[in-house]
Protein backbone atom coordinates (compact mmCIF):
# COMPACT_ATOMS: atom_id res chain seq x y z
CA UNK A 1 0.00 0.00 0.00
CA UNK A 2 2.82 2.42 0.83
CA UNK A 3 4.21 1.96 -2.69
CA UNK A 4 0.93 3.25 -4.12
CA UNK A 5 0.71 6.09 -1.61
CA UNK A 6 4.26 7.25 -2.41
CA UNK A 7 4.19 6.49 -6.15
CA UNK A 8 5.10 10.04 -7.22
CA UNK A 9 7.98 10.30 -4.77
CA UNK A 10 9.37 6.90 -5.73
CA UNK A 11 9.39 7.75 -9.45
CA UNK A 12 11.91 10.55 -9.08
CA UNK A 13 12.93 11.99 -5.73
CA UNK A 14 16.30 13.41 -6.80
CA UNK A 15 15.13 17.03 -6.77
CA UNK A 16 13.71 16.70 -3.27
CA UNK A 17 17.04 15.53 -1.89
CA UNK A 18 19.22 17.97 -3.84
CA UNK A 19 20.11 20.32 -1.02
CA UNK A 20 21.96 23.59 -1.53
CA UNK A 21 22.32 26.57 0.80
CA UNK A 22 19.66 28.42 -1.26
CA UNK A 23 17.25 25.48 -1.10
CA UNK A 24 17.63 25.22 2.67
CA UNK A 25 17.12 28.96 3.13
CA UNK A 26 13.94 28.87 1.01
CA UNK A 27 12.55 25.67 2.53
CA UNK A 28 12.88 26.82 6.16
CA UNK A 29 12.07 30.51 5.68
CA UNK A 30 8.45 30.28 6.85
CA UNK A 31 8.88 28.51 10.21
CA UNK A 32 10.05 29.50 13.66
CA UNK A 33 13.61 28.28 14.02
CA UNK A 34 15.54 27.29 17.11
CA UNK A 35 18.79 28.97 18.03
CA UNK A 36 20.52 25.73 16.99
CA UNK A 37 19.23 25.99 13.42
CA UNK A 38 19.82 29.76 13.32
CA UNK A 39 23.42 29.42 14.50
CA UNK A 40 24.41 26.37 12.46
CA UNK A 41 26.88 27.02 9.68
CA UNK A 42 25.13 26.67 6.28
CA UNK A 43 27.41 23.84 5.16
CA UNK A 44 26.72 21.92 8.40
CA UNK A 45 22.98 22.52 8.03
CA UNK A 46 23.15 21.27 4.44
CA UNK A 47 24.91 18.13 5.68
CA UNK A 48 22.22 17.60 8.36
CA UNK A 49 19.45 17.95 5.75
CA UNK A 50 21.01 15.61 3.20
CA UNK A 51 19.63 12.20 3.93
CA UNK A 52 17.19 9.70 2.51
CA UNK A 53 14.16 7.87 3.71
CA UNK A 54 14.48 4.60 5.58
CA UNK A 55 13.10 1.48 3.95
CA UNK A 56 9.53 0.87 5.14
CA UNK A 57 9.89 -2.92 4.83
CA UNK A 58 12.91 -2.88 7.14
CA UNK A 59 11.10 -0.58 9.56
CA UNK A 60 8.17 -3.01 9.58
CA UNK A 61 10.32 -6.09 10.09
CA UNK A 62 12.89 -4.74 12.56
CA UNK A 63 11.55 -1.73 14.45
CA UNK A 64 7.76 -2.06 14.44
CA UNK A 65 7.70 -5.22 16.62
CA UNK A 66 9.69 -3.41 19.35
CA UNK A 67 7.26 -0.50 19.37
CA UNK A 68 4.18 -2.63 20.09
CA UNK A 69 1.94 0.34 19.26
CA UNK A 70 -1.52 0.33 20.85
CA UNK A 71 -4.61 2.46 20.16
CA UNK A 72 -3.77 4.87 23.01
CA UNK A 73 -0.22 5.54 21.74
CA UNK A 74 0.75 8.80 20.10
CA UNK A 75 3.61 8.24 17.64
CA UNK A 76 5.99 11.00 16.50
CA UNK A 77 8.60 10.84 13.75
CA UNK A 78 10.95 13.82 14.09
CA UNK A 79 12.66 14.58 10.82
CA UNK A 80 9.94 12.60 9.05
CA UNK A 81 10.95 13.48 5.49
CA UNK A 82 7.97 12.73 3.26
CA UNK A 83 6.13 11.00 6.10
CA UNK A 84 6.56 7.37 5.05
CA UNK A 85 6.97 6.12 8.60
CA UNK A 86 4.14 8.35 9.86
CA UNK A 87 1.79 6.82 7.29
CA UNK A 88 3.22 3.34 7.77
CA UNK A 89 2.40 3.50 11.49
CA UNK A 90 -1.08 4.87 10.80
CA UNK A 91 -1.91 2.25 8.16
CA UNK A 92 -0.39 -0.84 9.73
CA UNK A 93 -0.74 -0.50 13.50
CA UNK A 94 -3.50 0.05 16.03
CA UNK A 95 -1.98 3.44 16.93
CA UNK A 96 -4.68 6.10 16.45
CA UNK A 97 -2.38 9.14 16.34
CA UNK A 98 0.67 9.38 14.10
CA UNK A 99 2.49 12.70 13.63
CA UNK A 100 5.64 13.79 11.88
CA UNK A 101 7.68 16.96 11.74
CA UNK A 102 10.14 17.91 9.01
CA UNK A 103 12.38 20.96 8.57
CA UNK A 104 12.33 20.92 4.75
CA UNK A 105 9.05 22.22 3.29
CA UNK A 106 9.36 20.34 -0.03
CA UNK A 107 9.35 17.03 1.85
CA UNK A 108 6.31 18.09 3.89
CA UNK A 109 4.47 18.97 0.66
CA UNK A 110 5.23 15.49 -0.72
CA UNK A 111 4.04 14.00 2.56
CA UNK A 112 0.74 15.89 2.26
CA UNK A 113 0.30 14.54 -1.27
CA UNK A 114 0.94 11.01 -0.02
CA UNK A 115 -1.53 11.51 2.84
CA UNK A 116 -4.18 12.66 0.35
CA UNK A 117 -3.57 9.52 -1.73
CA UNK A 118 -3.79 7.39 1.43
CA UNK A 119 -7.14 8.98 2.24
CA UNK A 120 -8.40 7.97 -1.22
CA UNK A 121 -6.85 4.49 -1.24
CA UNK A 122 -7.61 3.52 2.37
CA UNK A 123 -11.02 5.01 3.16
CA UNK A 124 -11.69 2.41 5.84
CA UNK A 125 -8.52 3.27 7.82
CA UNK A 126 -7.37 6.86 7.40
CA UNK A 127 -10.56 8.70 8.49
CA UNK A 128 -10.41 6.96 11.86
CA UNK A 129 -6.83 8.07 12.57
CA UNK A 130 -5.20 11.38 13.41
CA UNK A 131 -2.34 11.77 10.93
CA UNK A 132 -0.25 14.94 10.70
CA UNK A 133 2.85 15.83 8.70
CA UNK A 134 3.96 19.28 9.80
CA UNK A 135 6.63 21.74 8.72
CA UNK A 136 8.75 22.67 11.73
CA UNK A 137 11.99 22.67 13.66
CA UNK A 138 12.10 19.89 16.26
CA UNK A 139 13.88 22.22 18.71
CA UNK A 140 11.12 24.83 18.28
CA UNK A 141 8.05 22.76 17.36
CA UNK A 142 4.77 24.32 16.22
CA UNK A 143 1.82 23.83 18.59
CA UNK A 144 0.28 21.16 16.35
CA UNK A 145 3.21 18.85 17.13
CA UNK A 146 4.45 20.06 20.50
CA UNK A 147 5.17 16.45 21.57
CA UNK A 148 3.54 16.84 25.01
CA UNK A 149 1.19 13.98 24.08
CA UNK A 150 3.91 11.66 22.72
CA UNK A 151 4.19 8.08 23.94
CA UNK A 152 6.64 6.96 21.22
CA UNK A 153 9.21 9.20 19.52
CA UNK A 154 11.21 8.03 16.51
CA UNK A 155 14.27 9.88 15.18
CA UNK A 156 16.44 8.49 12.42
CA UNK A 157 19.24 10.77 11.29
CA UNK A 158 22.85 9.72 11.54
CA UNK A 159 24.18 13.20 10.81
CA UNK A 160 22.52 15.22 13.60
CA UNK A 161 25.21 17.02 15.61
CA UNK A 162 25.77 16.06 19.27
CA UNK A 163 24.06 19.29 20.46
CA UNK A 164 20.82 18.16 18.83
CA UNK A 165 20.98 14.64 20.19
Amino acid sequence: MLNLVFAEVERDDRAMYKVTDDVIRDEISSIAKSSLVESTDPSDLRHMCTYGEIDARDFSAVIMPFLDLRPADVFYDLGCGTGKIVLHVALETLCAVSKGMELMLNRVVEGHRALARAERLCPSIVPHKTIRIVHGDLCCPPDEVNMADATVVFINNVVFPPALM
